[in-house]
């Protein structure tokens, strides 16, 4: 029902990933991603594309924070959350 990623942004040159992910049914799926976005980032188009276009449910662009102990605990609690 939920599918998280957490930091990988899908290549095309990737095809063996793209075609598993590309041959799920998204239809009833919601799709997560954290990574870290750079310059010219295609991440979230990546994803759209394997997965058929369905909405990206929950998008976190500037990874995975580790600064303070309360930015990690509500990061973790937006996963919770998105998974629940």
């Amino acid at each position: 029902e939920h599918v998280l990623v957490l930091g990988f942004s899908l290549p095309p040159s990737d095809l063996h990933v793209c075609g598993a992910f590309e041959a799920i049914n998204w239809s009833d799926k919601k799709l997560g991603l954290v990574f870290r976005e750079g310059p010219a980032d295609e991440t979230e188009m990546h994803w759209k594309r394997v997965a058929g276009g369905q909405a990206i449910s929950m998008t976190i662009n500037t990874g995975v924070p580790l600064d303070t102990t309360t930015t990690v605990k509500s990061f973790w609690k937006s996963v919770n959350d998105f998974v629940s």
